[in-house]
């Protein structure tokens, strides 16, 4: 049988709206606390369920969400050879929970043959370094990731007894592109992110010669390719947006975030809350404006208050036709839980913009 309802302990909320809590957060926290407005046009994708979208171009899309996933690896070489046998592979990689975890495998009498890893890997995120304990013979390769080897998360060529960075991914390496090739080259993207923990780090992707073409981002301290990305906290660009500009994976069919053409900012209904180490989260105010002459929009909000055990839809609003409605939240997140808004409106489109304010008060 369905759930009929909803129950829920807001902990800690004692703010009538948005200025008292932005009043009372500025008195206890000082300059501690950064203010985030986002303003959005979002148009409905007439769905029942509710989309939560970005406008893109004229078309507006949907986002994609990297899982917290961990995988099991396997190791083999691409050809039996002689050279190939019993060869020792070590591998030190990040679990899901981002601890360093260090294994070993050696390939067996065929190299062809995958072989897993002692201990087992079963809960990889991405590599920190990869070895052997010689290097690969003339036309060999060595590859590292799930059954099949069909997209390795790290591959020896010849000559190498270490891989190198070119040569590891992690599930959370993210490309950047346009989607048609502009006379934009050398431009910059600067992404801010979050890790699976909640950590920020900041990294650059600068356009390729041919901007259309998936091309990883660089941590801008380490220089090393970005391999633990989870969320997106910021996407700007040093010059507006000639085309859509995406972060995404490398075969450019999963789009974590989009700057709109003419824009040089990432604008979305989404937000990821950090570790409470980083900062605590607050949730504000939303102001829906429809302005379809015909139509009444439904806006659905979804976030996990502090010390509720999992998101769930916090409210539900209905946008009249060329109305406006107003709504004071008011409350502290649970950290790495996310905020998403949503429009429905079944088989009829309408057309919001949508304002919201949070609050973050940093550690």
């Amino acid at each position: 049988m369905p759930q009929l309802g909803m129950r829920k302990t807001l902990r800690g909320r004692a703010y009538e709206d948005y200025v008292s809590m932005h009043k009372h957060l500025r008195h206890t926290s000082g300059d501690k606390v950064i203010e985030h407005q986002f303003h959005h046009n979002k148009a409905s994708p007439a769905s029942a369920t509710g989309v939560e979208m970005e406008n893109a171009g004229t078309t507006a899309h949907v986002s994609t969400y990297i899982g917290k996933v961990g995988l099991t690896i396997v190791v083999a070489a691409s050809a039996d050879a002689a050279g190939m046998r019993e060869k020792l592979i070590t591998l030190v990689y990040k679990n899901t929970s981002l601890v360093t975890v260090t294994a070993a495998a050696t390939l067996g009498a065929n190299s062809t043959t995958e072989t897993a890893f002692t201990p087992a890997i079963a809960d990889f995120y991405y590599p920190i370094s990869a070895t052997t304990n010689a290097t690969i013979g003339a036309g060999q390769t060595i590859k590292i990731g799930i059954t099949g080897l069909a997209a390795p998360y790290v591959t020896f060529t010849e000559g190498q007894a270490t891989a190198t960075d070119a040569n590891m991914i992690g599930v959370g390496t993210v490309y950047g592109w346009e989607d048609g090739n502009q006379a934009d080259t050398g431009y910059i993207a600067d992404l801010v992110y979050y890790d699976l923990l909640g950590y920020p780090h900041e990294a650059i992707w600068t356009f390729p010669a041919d901007s259309s073409a998936a091309t990883k981002f660089y941590d801008k301290t380490s220089g090393l390719s970005v391999k633990d990305f989870y969320r997106i906290k910021e996407f700007e660009c040093d010059h507006v947006a000639l085309d859509e500009l995406r972060v995404g994976n490398l075969a450019k069919d999963a789009w974590y975030g989009t700057i709109d053409i003419g824009n040089y900012e990432m604008v979305s209904p989404h937000y990821f809350v950090p570790a409470e180490a980083v900062a605590k989260f607050y949730i504000g105010d939303i102001k829906i404006r429809n302005s379809t002459a015909t139509r009444v929009a439904t806006i659905d909000i979804f976030c996990q208050p502090k010390g509720c055990l999992v998101q769930e839809r916090v409210r539900r609003m209905f946008a009249q036709t060329n109305g406006e409605v107003l709504l004071n939240l008011c409350f502290q997140l649970e950290p790495l839980s996310e905020i998403s808004v949503k429009l429905s409106d079944d088989t009829n489109a309408c057309n919001c913009d949508i304002d919201m304010q949070c609050i973050e008060v940093s550690a």
